[in-house]
This record gives C-alpha cells, sequence and structure tokens, in this order.
C-alpha cells in the first residue's frame, strides 16, 4: 500500500551576519509526501519515500553601523522536494522510524538585506541539505 503524510513544520530563529549586515530568519511550512513501505524480516519495513514542501521564511533585516537605517522584515516563499528512505518497526498502532534523506531546494535561494543603494546577500543555503530523523507516528 501507499501511504500519504502531512506534515507541519517549524524553525526556531536562526540569525545570520556578513559584515555589518545581518537577518533573523524564522521558517515553517507544510510538506505532503508519499511512500511505500516494503517487508523486511523481523517485523522491520523498508520505506522509500518522496516528498513535497513549500516553507514560507520570514526574514528580519538587521543592519549596524553609523549609517544603519531600519529596514522592513520580508517574506519568501521556498518549494523543496525531499526525498527519503526509512527503517520502521511497528509497535501496533505506533511506528517507530529511522530515516535519511535529502531535501532539494527548487530554486536558488538568496537571503538579502538592502542598505543605502546596494543590496547584500546575508546567507545563501545550501540547494542539497542531507539530515536524518527518528519519527515517532500513529496509524489512523
Amino acid at each position: 500500500k501507499l501511504r500519504f503524510g502531512i506534515d507541519m513544520f517549524g524553525t526556531w530563529p536562526i540569525q545570520f551576519r556578513s559584515g555589518v549586515s545581518g537577518a533573523e530568519l524564522f521558517s515553517s511550512g507544510v510538506r505532503l509526501d508519499v511512500s511505500r513501505p516494503l517487508a523486511l524480516p523481523r517485523q522491520l519495513r523498508l520505506v522509500p519515500g518522496l516528498g513535497f514542501a513549500i516553507e514560507l521564511s520570514r526574514v528580519r533585516p538587521e543592519l549596524s553601523g553609523p549609517d544603519a537605517r531600519p529596514a522592513s522584515a520580508y517574506f519568501a516563499v521556498d518549494p523543496t522536494i525531499r526525498t527519503v528512505l526509512g527503517v520502521e518497526r511497528s509497535l501496533g498502532r505506533w511506528s517507530l522510524r529511522a530515516i535519511v534523506g535529502v531535501d532539494f531546494e527548487t530554486r536558488p535561494v538568496h537571503y538579502v538585506v538592502t542598505r543605502q543603494a546596494t543590496t547584500e546577500v546575508v546567507r545563501t543555503p545550501w540547494r542539497e541539505r542531507p539530515f536524518a530523523a527518528i519519527v515517532l507516528a500513529a496509524r489512523l
């Protein structure tokens, strides 16, 4: 059987600095995914999956120095594709899964701060972001 899932996620505020400019970034979003469990010995399952996420990031510029002026916060929208491979153990209605995967940004993302007439990039995240996680899930 195919499995379908929906995740809502958020991050703690993260601060970035480049020279005299910086930004605070707070991200949240929603992810839709599909996976196909495959039976392994000892009540284990191999769970490959694919997902798509929309991440909305609030970027709050922070400027310092004698010519610093307040800068307006803005929102950046980042679509992401996720590939996952997991090993799962069933515990009745519950399951415990160890996963590894990669998130792929579908387009380059740059978080910028505008200072006077110039624009300064304070962060450019990797387009490929590897991750690992332990997931506890309940069957509905």
